[in-house]
Order: C-alpha cells, then structure tokens, then sequence
C-alpha cells in the first residue's frame, strides 16, 4: 500500500494502518519467508494486508472502509461492506462529480470479491490488486458506474476481474480529465498469457476489448491497455416495445424467468418474464428474503414482516438472516434468532 500526506483526521488510521502491517509481516515471517499464503474466497485477514479504501484526488484525504479485518467508516452516505457476501455496495454515491473526486482502491479482497453498484455512481479511478494473494472483483448489480481510470494489477498471483452482463459500465479517461491516461490498464510481473484471465466482459461492448502486451517500463514486466471501454447489460429489466416492463436476455423477452433482476431504477419482482407490479411482502431469493413493495425491492423498510415460515426481522428491505439477538420496536424488546422473530 502507498499512503501520502493526510489531514489530521486520519492520522490515528494510518498508524493503525502501520501497525497492522507490521503484525502482518511478522507473521508472515513466522510461517517461513518466500512461501506465498493463498486462499479461495473472502479477504486476505492475518495472511496479507486486505483494503478497501478512498483516496481524494489531492491525495490529501484517505478513507478507509475496510483494513485487514476492521470497518472503517461504515456509515458513509450510500457506501456499505457486508463481509459475509464479501460485497461492496455503491448505491448513487457519485465521487466524480462537482467538487469531489475520490478514487477507490482494492486490494486482496479475495477471489469472490464483488462491487455492486445500485443507480447511478461514479470514480475518478478504480485500483484493483493482488499482492501475494489471489483475488479478483466481480462488477455486477442493476446500476450504472462510470469512472475515468480503471487499473488491474497483479506480482504473479492470480487476478479475475469480470465486468457482470447487468451492470452498465464505462470507463473513459479523457471525459475524466485524465488525458495521458488510458481507460484499462492490466499489468502483472509475469506474461499476461501465463495469467487464468485478467479481465472479462459478459455484457456488450461498444469498442472490441482486443488487448496487446508490451513490456512495462514499470516494476511490473507486463501490460496491456486500451483507450476506451463501455459496456451496456445483456440481462437487465426494461420496457419492450408494447409498453410492458420485463426481463429481457439479449434483447428478448425471457418469459421462463422468474425472480428478481434489476436495472438503474432498482430491483424488481419478476414473475414469467414481467415486472409482478402487484407483489407485495417477503420474497425468498437465491441470495436471501426481501421485503417487495408495488414489485421492487424495498430499501427503505426496516422492521418486522411475515411470510408462511414466520415473522422476519427486516433492515433496509432484507431479511437479517445472520442475526441473533435483541431487538426493541416501539419500546418493546423482541428476541431475533437468525432472523426471525420469536
């Protein structure tokens, strides 16, 4: 990690910071030098230092959300990290806009790492790294994210970054304001073609993603670039030619499909391939139980709601089905176990 000159507000996390990387090395050490820690899934916690934080475009201003195994700054306006799902979610949080510009940087977050970007949200640049751990970044969600750099970088270790076919994505220096940088860069301190992937794109593509190595002029040996990169969703909800709202793969209406998908405006109900604009309540998803009001998801709900199995405690229109414990409603105390009310 790189730190630069902080106001006085984030000196106490850089120490904090200093001092992680420290225990991390120590430990390093203790399990013998030159053997490189790896692991599958989730964050790089006690073997590597892992990272999720905010740089200003002065560089004058960190922000850390997430540092080897601690929140930070949790309660940033539309920026959350649930660590169960290993999951990012940017919901409108624009840092490229008027008067701020913040970059986010990524590091050894592990390889089911995913950024989830809900409306519209945008970066000066997005920093993505494995140092001595494999990792990678899945972004995906029903909105849209627009930034101006997008950097991939790997010592050897492996690196996947797939850009998801529901998300809307472009990465375009110039209209950034960075002029002599390229909108993708890869770089790894071995041949790209020695690498499993380095990038995928499952949505479509306005310029063809045709990358060339050269030989970097940096410590990494290795890189590829390209000048401009937008990609629009293959899978999104959206209105068809007859008025109807529904879930369209490919630009065809998929009327076997149902559950929910989304687009820019948020997460919809979906029932044989159309919006269900009259759903209301709990509905039980792969990924978890969600409060539907007039067919979307509602994020603003919080309290408690039924379904056939039972009352759910519900915050921010989701099922808490990893909690346990108390909760008080209109001054009266209930018990939560795993996210029912008993």
């Amino acid at each position: 990690m790189t730190y630069y000159s902080l106001k006085k507000n984030t000196v106490l996390i850089v120490l904090l910071a200093a001092f992680l990387a420290c225990a991390l090395f120590l430990s390093t050490l203790s399990v013998g030098s030159g053997v490189s820690v790896k692991a599958e899934k989730g964050p790089a916690d006690g073997k590597h230092t892992a990272e999720i934080t905010l740089v200003s475009k002065d560089k004058e201003d960190l922000k850390f959300i997430y540092l080897s195994g601690i929140l930070l700054n949790t309660d940033f306006k539309g920026i959350t990290y649930d660590k169960p799902s290993n999951t990012l979610t940017f919901k409108n949080v624009e840092l490229s806009k008027d008067n701020t510009h913040y970059s986010l940087t990524i590091a050894n977050m592990g390889e089911d790492f995913k950024l989830n970007v809900v409306g519209h949200n945008s970066l000066d640049y997005l920093s993505l790294e494995s140092i001595g751990y494999d990792t990678g970044c899945t972004i995906t969600g029903p909105g849209t994210l627009d930034i101006g750099y997008l950097d991939i970088s790997s010592d050897g270790s492996k690196m996947n970054v797939t850009i998801d076919n529901t998300v809307t994505f472009n990465a375009d220096s110039a209209k950034m304001g960075y002029t002599n940088l390229p909108a993708v860069k890869v770089s790894s301190k071995i041949p790209l073609t020695e690498m499993e992937s380095m990038i995928q794109v499952l949505g479509k593509t306005t310029d063809q993603l045709v990358f060339e190595e050269t030989p970097a002029i940096s410590a990494y040996a290795y890189e590829t670039t390209t000048n401009k990169l937008a990609v629009t969703p293959t899978r999104v909800v959206r209105m068809g030619a007859d008025g109807k709202w529904g879930y369209y793969v490919n630009d065809k209406l998929d009327t076997t499909y149902n559950g929910l998908a989304g687009n820019q405006y948020g997460t919809w109900k979906i029932t044989n391939g159309l919006v269900d604009f009259l759903y209301q309540g709990l509905y039980e998803a792969a990924n978890g139980t969600f409060m539907i009001k007039d067919g979307q998801v509602d994020l603003l709900f919080n309290g408690f709601a039924p379904n056939a199995k039972g009352n759910w405690f519900v915050q921010n229109g989701e099922v808490q089905s990893n909690y346990i414990g108390p909760v008080v409603v209109n001054g009266q105390k209930f018990t939560v176990d795993k996210g029912l009310v008993k």
